[in-house]
């Protein structure tokens, strides 16, 4: 006996009270099937995929008795409008697919992650921030970012374009990527370059400086070399006057930027890694002659390590009132 390898449809049941549609089952040889249709088989309902196919093998053989002189070609008729059962809710993302001449069924929801469990628990932001994707940890005042595809950490202090931000970086190895600043930060949103803002980052691998514009893009400005340590604490100061930004590392005025009339308007201040994990501490935010420090203060009780994906779970916000 050989199942069915190839299929005619010739016409499609659409849902209603819609007259039925008859579909033609052909074989590659000349053995085909006897006329029959799916009324006359006896499977309990509802009926799963291969109990379907056994059903229908076991009425093939009734029918044609395993006679190779069996009628040139056979039909089964579909009755679109009648309604067997509802559809249970709880499947909702199942998948029922043909692959290599037969079928299979199982659990493909979406609302799991990567179809496991293995997605990380959604962060819970520090007090006075918004999360845009990342992993945001504090521990002793001090903040341990992960590295990934240009997370950023967005403070809730006003917009401002003239002004000093100053943090504390350190690296624990040479890891290619790189750690920093954003600063005048507009529309911030999950993504690598979801965001307005000028980026200044340190790569420890690269040895430089990098100072680019995001304008929901990403515009590399300069790379300049600078001496970046592993194992020690990094200062890193931006220093802005309008379309102006000077960058000082470690003490040492490194770059001076005027960005003319493609400066960025007043933003906000924020963290972002790019494929490297790093650390920060002491960050701090001068307007107006007066200087604000930043403390890095995680309130939230640590989230459930479960699927973000689930409904009714919580989210890492994607996008932000800020800008």
């Amino acid at each position: 006996m050989r199942f069915p390898k190839r299929h005619e449809t010739l016409g499609r049941a659409r849902r209603g009270g819609h007259p039925a549609r008859v579909n033609t089952i052909r074989t590659l040889g000349n053995r085909c099937l006897p006329a029959f249709s799916l009324r006359s088989l006896r499977v309990p309902r509802p009926v799963g995929p291969a109990l379907l196919v056994l059903a229908l093998a076991v009425r093939w053989l009734e029918v044609s008795g395993g006679d190779a002189a069996a009628p040139a070609e056979a039909t089964i008729t579909v009755r679109a409008g009648e309604v067997v059962g509802p559809i249970s809710r709880l499947l909702t993302g199942a998948c029922l697919e043909d692959v290599n001449h037969e079928v299979y069924g199982g659990l493909y929801s979406q609302m799991i992650f990567g179809e496991s469990f293995q997605e990380p628990a959604p962060t819970v932001p520090p007090a006075g921030f918004h999360a845009f994707g990342g992993t945001w940890r504090v521990e002793n005042g001090e903040l341990a970012a992960a590295g990934g595809d240009g997370p950023k950490l967005v403070s809730e202090q006003p917009a401002f374009d003239r002004g000093e931000v100053g943090v504390e970086i350190q690296f624990a190895d040479r890891t290619t990527g790189n750690a920093g600043l954003i600063v005048k930060a507009n529309q911030p949103g999950v993504g690598a370059d979801n965001f307005d803002g000028y980026e200044v980052s340190l790569d420890a691998a690269a040895g430089v400086l990098r100072l680019g514009r995001h304008r929901h893009n990403w515009e590399l400005i300069r790379d300049t070399p600078c001496d970046v340590p592993v194992g020690t604490w990094i200062p890193l100061v931006v220093k802005l006057t309008g379309q102006t930004l000077e960058i000082v590392v470690n003490g040492k005025s490194v770059v001076t930027f005027d960005d003319g009339d493609r400066a960025l308007r007043a933003g906000a201040v924020g963290l972002r890694t790019w494929q490297c994990a790093a650390q920060y501490r002491n960050l701090w935010v001068r307007t107006g002659g007066v200087t604000t420090p930043h403390a890095f203060r995680q309130d939230a009780p640590a989230a459930f390590e479960v699927s973000g994906m689930w409904r009714g779970g919580r989210r890492t916000a994607t996008r932000s009132r800020i800008g």
